[in-house]
């Protein structure tokens, strides 16, 4: 089985997210890796709601995402962690890619035990 990665986007909308989307299928194309995007940020993969982004055409011309975003706090989803974990696990990923301000980002810090590589698209300097 290839490695596959799965990308969520969260917070406010920004212009360069479709880019920074397609650019990371693109480098996994090469890499043999395949791509899942979860719509609407940490609620997709809470809900598992995800979709294959090999199989879609991505606008990185047009700004915003195409995965959609939302504002979730984990820490007030009851077992958020462990939901989270399950649902990785049963889709395969490999690793997330979380794209995002500092509550987006910040949601990272409770599943730690899970390969991430963190985007901050943040732009005022407050992530921790």
């Amino acid at each position: 089985m290839n490695k596959r990665v799965g990308i969520l986007t969260g917070g406010g909308d920004v212009q360069p997210l479709n880019s920074v989307i397609s650019q990371i299928k693109i480098q996994a194309k090469r890499e043999n890796i395949e791509v899942y995007g979860f719509l609407n940020g940490w609620k997709g993969i809470i809900e598992n709601n995800f979709i294959d982004l090999s199989k879609i055409s991505i606008p990185k011309n047009i700004g915003g995402t195409i995965l959609r975003s939302s504002r979730v706090n984990l820490k007030n989803i009851e077992n958020s962690s462990q939901i989270i974990l399950e649902n990785l696990k049963r889709l395969n990923i490999s690793y997330l890619i979380v794209i995002g301000g500092e509550d987006t980002l910040s949601n990272s810090f409770l599943i730690m035990d899970f390969p991430q590589i963190l985007i901050s698209k943040t732009i005022d300097n407050d992530v921790g």
